[in-house]
């Protein structure tokens, strides 16, 4: 009988080991799924760090899924494995604890990123309110400082509302993320996993912590409402207005008092400098002797220029401060005397006024166009004169003599002096005419003398051959005289007048 169970047991025996043999194969199967589960769990919340969404969160339950299914099949094959006994025991109490934390991570990543628009917001804000608030500057009305002040106000009530909203969204994130970290079993596999998860958790806090801080940078100035600087350095802009447009008004209108002795005292150099030049003899076919004229009017210019130099530096002066004051202001009596002082100083073509006394283009000496017909004046004077007197030689050069006379008369046997009145009576102008005349007499003599030798010297000496043919003249001889012509008083400049 002890033998036939003997025999039972060994038979026994002998059928189980090839069960058990692939019972352990496929728990090893399973063992090493699970494994690799885990892996990939870790791998979807180093994703999950990266990403702006959930999906790894929906990828990591779908791991759980798995292993949760692998637990079932591995309780088929446990046969009293110790660390399949573990899994078996712990996982289905730890799994849903787990989702849970999931669950809980997901809800914290969906809220993550709604504090990021804070900071631009309050930006745009910032600009909105400074381009209003510059806006009410330049409109230049006091009026409006309660309109600057209660604006600003209501942007700080708008940003706090924003700001508060922002700290109860962390606080409720941060109970979420203290929920999703919870989860505490750091067995095996699970302790990779469980560090995963509060890094993810800790990630989502920490930016949401940094992106308020960012906000809060971007805001605090907004939450000091009108105790902003800007704010306040606007409402002291239009307070001071009224005082700092009528100080500019009143300094600009004693500029174009002082402005205005300029033009009278550069119209009064010019007097001086057509009196120089009208006094010049200027006698055709020679280049007019200008170097005293052109003196004085270079001496006037300088004076000029000299009285003028401190009013256009005041003027540049004013300007600016002008202009200054008008880019925060519209004031309407500002505007008006930056227009008048640009007038006054330019002109209205932009190519006067004091500008162009400041050139001394008006005072150039002989090269001013109003100059250069003064001495055409006196040039035309003496062609009219020379043939009024019947002058059949002019400017005709006279052996000995220094100059050469205006205009010799071989029909009445007169040699001419053309002087501007006022220096026809002068000792010096009927000494020349009578020099010339003694000198004509002179070659009369030789004439009369030698009538052959006066007869070849005609044909290349135009004075001689005149003389030759007058028969009076060699008889009666040459008078002199000094003929006057009306000066260039009547042509006068017109003197810039301030505009």
């Amino acid at each position: 009988m002890l033998a036939k169970i003997a025999i039972f047991f060994v038979s026994v025996l002998a059928m189980s080991a090839p069960v058990q043999a692939d019972n352990m194969s496929e728990r090893r199967d399973i063992t090493n799924d699970i494994k690799a589960r885990f892996k990939s769990i870790e791998s979807h919340f180093k994703a999950f760090d990266r990403a702006k969404d959930a999906r790894s969160i929906n990828k990591i339950q779908s791991d759980i899924k798995v292993i949760s299914q692998k637990v079932k099949e591995l309780e088929i094959v446990t046969d009293g494995d110790s660390d399949a006994k573990k899994i078996i025991q712990d996982y289905p109490r730890e799994i849903p604890k787990f989702l849970n934390s999931l669950t809980a991570l997901k809800a914290a990543r969906v809220n993550q990123f709604k504090l990021d628009p804070i900071a631009e917001v309050c930006e745009k804000e910032d600009d909105e309110l400074r381009e209003a608030v510059s806006e009410f500057v330049e409109a230049g009305d006091p009026n409006e400082i309660d309109e600057i002040e209660d604006l600003a106000e209501d942007v700080e009530d708008k940003v706090s509302g924003i700001m508060k909203g922002a700290a109860s969204l962390l606080k409720k994130v941060d109970g979420v993320v203290r929920k999703a970290k919870q989860f505490s079993y750091r067995t095996g596999h699970w302790n990779a996993t469980e560090k995963a998860l509060d890094r993810s958790a800790d990630t989502i806090t920490n930016y949401m912590k940094n992106a308020l801080k960012e906000a809060e940078g971007a805001c605090k100035d907004l939450m000091l409402g009108d105790a902003q600087d800007f704010v306040k350095d606007a409402v002291q802009q239009l307070d001071d207005i009224d005082q700092l447009a009528t100080d500019f008004v009143a300094d600009g209108e004693d500029w174009f008092k002082s402005s205005r002795q300029v033009f009278s005292l550069s119209c009064e150099a010019k007097e001086e400098i057509r009196k120089a030049y009208c006094k010049g003899d200027y006698e055709p076919d020679a280049k007019p002797d200008v170097a005293k004229a052109n003196a004085i009017a270079n001496a006037k210019a300088r004076a000029v220029v000299r009285e003028l130099a401190p009013i256009i530096k005041e003027y540049e002066a004013l300007k600016k401060r002008g202009e200054k004051l008008n880019e925060n202001l519209n004031n309407k009596e500002v505007t008006r005397i930056l227009n008048n002082m640009s007038i006054r100083a330019k002109g209205r073509n932009g190519n006067g006024g004091l500008s162009k006394i400041a050139k001394a283009e008006h005072l150039r000496g002989s090269r001013d166009p109003m100059i250069q017909l003064w001495i055409k004046h006196g040039v035309d004077q003496h062609k009219r004169l020379q043939k009024s007197n019947s002058c059949d030689l002019t400017e005709i050069p006279i052996s000995g003599a220094p100059k050469r006379p205006d205009c010799v008369s071989t029909k009445s046997c007169m040699v001419y002096e053309f002087k501007p009145e006022g220096s026809h009576e002068s000792s010096a102008a009927s000494g020349q005419v009578a020099e010339y005349a003694a000198f004509l007499n002179d070659i009369l003599d030789e004439i009369s003398e030698d009538l052959g030798k006066a007869a070849i010297e005609a044909k290349s000496d135009k004075l001689v051959a005149a003389l030759l043919k007058s028969e009076k003249c060699r008889s009666d001889g040459f008078n002199a005289e000094v003929v006057p012509y009306k000066r260039c008083d009547g042509t006068k400049l017109v003197c810039p007048k301030p505009e």
